[in-house]
């Protein structure tokens, strides 16, 4: 799904593709997250890994 929109948008951005901390691809979660504030800490800490002080975000609905 995301093939499309990434050759599109990668032309002027930089992207990464993140996979959720609730999904069990390559990521490993050290730690279950429950609520909002926690997965905000959890994505706020990759931003700091990556050195990236100001982004731009998308994302998609799992149904909402």
């Amino acid at each position: 799904m995301w093939g499309p929109i990434i050759a599109a948008i990668s032309s002027s951005y930089r992207c990464y593709c993140i996979d959720t901390i609730t999904e069990a691809n390559k990521s490993v979660a050290t730690k279950r997250l429950y609520s909002v504030s926690e997965h905000v800490d959890w994505l706020q800490q990759i931003l700091a890994a990556l050195g990236l002080s100001k982004t731009r975000v998308i994302g998609m609905s799992y149904g909402g």
